[in-house]
């Protein structure tokens, strides 16, 4: 049970991470490889994202709702890795 979630959370970081990067290059997020990571990652970052909203730093917006997401999602893989 712990190897599934393991592999879980593997997968899922590398969405966000590939997430993360996307969203510094002007690329069209409505193409078939890049909305598919949308739609997987949205649902997590959405509610996060209204939690905490965008931080603005002078001219420049930064959402640091994949930060958080990563940070909590490794949280629970070492609770989880623990019990």
């Amino acid at each position: 049970m712990q190897q599934v979630f393991s592999i879980a959370y593997e997968v899922f970081f590398w969405l966000m991470l590939l997430r993360m990067i996307t969203s510094f290059m002007p690329m069209d997020s409505s193409r078939p490889p890049l909305s598919y990571v949308f739609a997987l990652t949205e649902p997590l970052l959405a509610p996060v994202r209204r939690a905490f909203g965008i931080v603005r730093l002078g001219n420049m917006h930064l959402d640091l709702s994949p930060i958080v997401v990563l940070l909590l999602a490794s949280i629970l893989r070492q609770l989880l890795g623990y019990l």
